[in-house]
């Protein structure tokens, strides 16, 4: 068949077409044939056929079919995803080509998400009335198709109401006539499409309390108070007093040496129920770790430490990951890693710290204490007439920084001292079953007194007692016996 036979056919095809959907609706919206013109701009798909009737059947399987173009010199189908009623602007004249709209089954545009629409008004010609609903559009993310509301009355489409958010999850989307904004939340920085958290804990000017740790979290911040205050971390107050009474000890395990030391770390960094122990006073260098008071009760020791220098005394502290106590026969404090075990500071005490010791003597020269303040070191000071001198230790630094010489007792006159909330008590005996905390100093006032507050040696011979702030609990080492404490402190 020749091209010019071919193109007569074509064109009695189209007349017949016409004539028969001019007619003959078939049950469907349909309209005729437009020849010498066609939709510009549209095109979705392009197809080789003989007759534009093949053009026809092919639309009706292809839901983003709306109508197509028939190219009458190139025998082909232009497939088109809108029709003349919903772009007049792109309906032109065109002699080499005829325009369909599809006559059976025409999805409405916008309905599905493969015929997306550009606006409201796009969808209100194509389909000549449209309600007001969720439609599917192509203009609100790019590249994709977006599930909206639009509003039939006013043409606008609520792009805060898009199934793909258009601002950034953590931002607030308010829609205006036409667009929308977003805008990023309280603790957030940004232009509402990207939004960073802000650290706050890490601004210029402090949102916690002086007293208070601050913990960064998305969009917001914890102000949490430091032990010994309480508050909403905002606004911290002290939340230590004086010690009130001490009551009867609690025994929690025996060991066969008289003198020892054990401890829990008062910061729960080494595991809130972990307890370590050192038996002895002297010439010994390995730290027992247990896991928990059960295993502490049966001796099954998780880890033992073997520790580059021998210690002197029972007053050895776990603070954090470190122990520190002070290295046999020197002046100095041993900071020692428990997880890197290694040696990371020794820090050095006036050349005077081991004129005298505790009564029980036990090379307790120096005593090492921890409280709610942090860590201190209490020693008779030759300075301070072989009284006590309480200083305080600088963890981060390693360093020694302020410092009280007290008008207490001389150190070997007293049973043992500790440190709570800032202050310093003195234990009049270390042997008498019934003795009493007959010193306290308060560090943050510079007040002295005597609390006279009953202490009770059960077993006669109370080498160790220390503070825990975090369990706000005595330890003591009482002649093999290892116990607590209970405290009550005043009220405010």
């Amino acid at each position: 068949m020749t091209a010019r036979i071919v193109f007569r056919v074509s064109v009695l095809a189209l007349l017949l077409y016409s004539a028969v959907t001019q007619k003959c609706p078939a049950g469907g919206r349909s309209e005729s044939s437009i020849v010498g013109w066609m939709l510009r701009g549209h095109v979705y798909d392009t197809l080789l056929a003989e007759l534009p009737f093949t053009c026809v059947f092919k639309c009706r399987e292809d839901n983003r079919c709306q109508s197509f173009n028939w190219v009458i010199s190139l025998l082909t189908c232009e497939f088109n995803n809108r029709t003349k009623e919903a772009r007049p602007e792109d309906f032109i004249p065109n002699q080499d080509r005829s325009y369909y709209r599809r006559d059976l089954q025409r999805v409405p545009l916008g309905s599905i998400q493969e015929l997306p629409a550009e606006t409201c008004d796009e969808i209100k010609r194509s389909e000549g009335h449209a309600v007001s609903g969720r439609y599917w559009f192509s203009t609100i993310k790019s590249g994709t198709s977006v599930l909206a509301y639009c509003n039939m009355e006013t043409n606008d489409i609520d792009e805060c109401s898009a199934s793909s958010p258009v601002c950034d999850i953590n931002a607030n989307c308010s829609n205006t006539r036409g667009s929308y904004i977003c805008t990023c939340r309280a603790g957030y920085t940004g232009d509402g499409k990207t939004c960073q958290d802000i650290d706050e804990c890490g601004a210029s000017t402090p949102v916690c309390d002086i007293n208070a740790n601050c913990s960064n979290t998305r969009g917001s911040y914890i102000c949490t108070c430091k032990s010994g205050y309480i508050g909403d971390g905002k606004t911290c107050q002290d939340s230590c007093t004086h010690i009130k009474s001490v009551g009867k000890p609690v025994i929690h395990n025996s060991r066969s040496y008289t003198q020892g030391a054990w401890m829990k770390d008062p910061l729960g960094i080494m595991g809130p129920e972990t307890i370590f122990v050192m038996v002895g006073y002297g010439g010994r260098k390995v730290l027992e770790e247990f896991e928990n008071m059960d295993t502490f009760k049966t001796g099954i020791a998780r880890k033992k430490y073997v520790l580059p220098y021998n210690w002197d005394g029972t007053g050895g502290v776990v603070y954090g990951p470190y122990l520190y106590y002070n290295r046999e026969a020197t002046n100095y404090i041993v900071k020692y890693n428990l997880r890197t075990e290694g040696v990371e500071k020794q820090i050095s005490l006036s050349g005077s710290a081991r004129v005298t010791s505790y009564q029980w003597g036990g090379y307790s020269q120096v005593d090492l204490a921890v409280d709610e303040q942090g860590l201190w070191a209490l020693w008779g000071y030759s300075g301070n007439s072989n009284k006590l001198r309480a200083q305080m230790i600088d963890v981060h630094k390693g360093s020694l920084t302020l410092a009280w010489n007290l008008n207490s007792e001389v150190m070997n006159s007293m049973g043992n001292a500790f440190v709570a909330c800032g202050v310093v008590y003195c234990i009049d005996d270390y042997h008498s079953e019934s003795t009493t905390i007959n010193f306290a100093y308060d560090t943050k006032t510079g007040n002295q007194w005597n609390p006279n507050i009953q202490f009770t040696n059960q077993f006669g011979y109370n080498s160790m007692v220390a503070y825990n702030p975090r369990e706000r609990v005595l330890y003591a080492w009482d002649n093999q016996r290892l116990v607590t404490y209970p405290i009550t402190f005043k009220e405010r």
